[in-house]
């Protein structure tokens, strides 16, 4: 590469740095990324989630296999990102707004190089299957009580939300709280991620995995290996789930939800009302 293009090729980073006023790092070809580290997936690979319903076990269990995590978590719109590279799981657990970026999606993707992932709970919409065409997606979803009761828990434990225009949160019985969240926050969480996520479901070119079966793996982590090998054209692989099953991320909150502590005739009534019993069904629940 002569002077005047590496010259040429660094200005260009020192820009795109300055515009976003982010830390990028540069590969062999001068180019700004958000990691240099690679593997041997020859793929770029995006984990599309519903809230609470396992992204970032489906992140541990993808480093497992050797794919590097960008450690960014893109807006549902592809407006922008959380960038959680250099911060700890505490502050990224509370404090995530404080490391919230403003960069288009189709700018972002330009950084992400082969066996790097990012993750994000997508909307299924003409843009952001644009950026997504060269990435191999990856679509997690989980029975969606539990998503709700856990995204419920989650909100509350961490204090991430500003959550003083609502009452549900300081309910002390935990059937009359989740009533309380699914009046006040369901209609939120049906229609920011529940309704626009819906389309991941029936691509040809998206596998789908279900919460389910990675906790499955336990017993049978044979099932769950074999379809992420052959998607990611890793070929056979055996890990040990232990070392990343019911570990501490971004999101998990210690213990796996129970219907049986917060589920309620009238919860089951409002989740009816909100539609998510048919988004249920549509997930294979």
């Amino acid at each position: 590469m002569s002077g005047g293009v590496s010259r040429n090729l660094l200005k260009e980073f020192k820009n795109f740095v300055s515009k976003y006023r982010i830390i990028m790092f540069i590969d062999e070809s001068l180019e700004p990324v958000f990691v240099v580290e690679r593997g041997e997936c020859r793929y770029k690979v995006a984990i599309i989630s519903l809230p609470k319903a396992g992204t970032y076990l489906l992140a541990e269990l993808l480093k497992s296999l050797g794919l590097v995590s960008t450690g960014l978590h893109v807006t549902a719109d592809g407006s922008g990102f959380t960038d959680y590279r250099f911060i700890s799981l505490e502050k990224g657990r509370r404090n995530y707004r404080n490391y919230v970026y403003k960069m288009p999606f189709d700018e972002v993707v330009e950084r992400v190089r082969p066996c790097q992932f990012v993750v994000g709970h997508f909307h299924y919409n003409d843009y952001i299957k644009r950026c997504l065409q060269d990435f191999k997606k990856i679509f997690i979803v989980r029975e969606l009580r539990h998503c709700l009761i856990s995204h419920m828990r989650f909100l509350k434990d961490t204090g991430r939300e500003d959550l003083s225009h609502f009452t549900w949160h300081k309910e002390q019985d935990k059937k009359n709280m989740m009533v309380a969240y699914l009046r006040e926050f369901g209609r939120i969480f049906s229609d920011t991620w529940a309704f626009p996520l819906m389309g991941w479901m029936k691509c040809d070119d998206v596998l789908v995995l279900r919460f389910e079966e990675i906790l499955e793996m336990e017993e049978m982590p044979e099932g769950i290996l074999t379809k992420l090998g052959r998607f990611l054209g890793l070929g056979d692989r055996k890990i040990d789930p232990d070392k990343f099953l019911f570990r501490g991320t971004l999101t998990w909150s210690g213990k796996l939800s129970s219907l049986d502590e917060y589920w309620s005739e009238e919860a089951e009534n409002y989740f009816r009302q909100l539609g998510l019993y048919e988004v249920n069904t549509y997930f294979g629940y």
